[in-house]
């Protein structure tokens, strides 16, 4: 009743509701179209993703493959025999051994194009140095002593020859410690001093946790290296450790190496005279062919190798 006193019949009610039902259903048609497009592109561009991950994959793989099988087939190794230097002669002139370990610095001896830089010139630094040298670069090693060699170097004073290991080996057993080396040498072959090839380690105590801090060690370098009797014919060079307290040696502390004055010489020579004597009780024939002795303290590793408090292996005496 309402709707016929509008004035609008019945047959156009009926005709705009068809309209409406027709946009609708288009409406829907043309959403579940565009949905499905929409969705077929994301599958196919899913799909190209996925195509381009595993041809990524693949290439990678393949790559890493052969690059692996060259490394371990075909690419010489740098510990290969192949790799290795031709044996050379002993080099007996101690001139011509130090012309490569004690090259001075200069800012005049620095080539350019580094590909890198080795602070420090023990095995690792030295190794590093070697690997990367092999394999093309150039590598330049620098060291504030003035030798290489690091815990494992030598050094020659008056026609002996030293190593410096001994020490290492404290260290490992007992960390941080700081000791005193003593380097004596003598006029006499190992046979003639009836000295030894191993080291010796003493402690006045049974209790190795307390004997630790007073712990002696002697070893004689000449006897272990079988080249020595080529290179120092009738000399003979040993070595006596102990453990220290850096305490002892800190009034010294800022003092100029080699310019610490009488009193520090005086001090420290008072531990040569008790190591000295210490040996000679091991080695009685020793005490009248001894012509060079020098003690290294623990302000002797703090200069030459940086170690504070120096509780590393003693590379010199100041």
């Amino acid at each position: 009743m309402g709707l016929r006193s509008r004035g609008l019949p019945t047959t156009a009610l009926e005709l705009d509701q068809e309209k409406r039902t027709k946009l609708l259903k288009k409406a829907l048609g043309g959403f579940c179209c565009v949905s499905l497009v929409c969705y077929v592109g994301l599958w196919i561009r899913s799909l190209t993703l996925i195509m381009k991950l595993l041809r990524f994959l693949v290439s990678g793989s393949l790559a890493c493959a052969g690059g692996t099988h060259w490394y371990l087939f075909l690419k010489p190794s740098l510990f290969s025999l192949e790799s290795l230097w031709p044996t050379e002669p002993l080099e007996v002139d101690q001139k011509k051994r130090n012309k490569v370990p004690k090259k001075g610095f200069s800012r005049e001896k620095i080539p350019e194009n580094l590909d890198a830089i080795v602070i420090g010139s023990g095995l690792g630094g030295l190794t590093t140095a070697a690997c990367m040298a092999k394999k093309g670069k150039r590598v330049l090693v620098l060291e504030q002593h003035d030798t290489t060699g690091g815990c494992c170097h030598t050094f020659t004073e008056k026609g002996f020859e030293f190593d410096v290991d001994i020490q290492t080996h404290a260290q490992m057993m007992k960390p941080g410690k700081a000791c005193v080396l003593l380097f004596c040498g003598f006029d006499g072959t190992a046979k003639e001093l009836d000295i030894t090839p191993t080291t010796l380690w003493l402690f006045k105590e049974n209790d190795i946790d307390k004997s630790m801090d007073k712990l002696f060690a002697i070893t004689f370098p000449s006897a272990k290296d079988p080249a020595s009797k080529i290179r120092h014919p009738g000399k003979s060079c040993m070595t006596v450790l102990t453990m220290v307290n850096y305490e002892w040696f800190e009034e010294w502390k800022d003092s100029t190496v080699r310019k610490r004055g009488d009193d520090y010489t005086e001090y420290k020579n008072r531990f040569a005279d008790h190591l000295f004597n210490w040996a000679c009780e091991h080695f009685p024939k020793i005490k009248d062919k001894v012509v060079y002795q020098e003690i290294a303290t623990p302000l002797s590793n703090e200069h030459y190798l940086r170690a504070f408090r120096g509780p590393r292996t003693l590379a010199s005496t100041p």
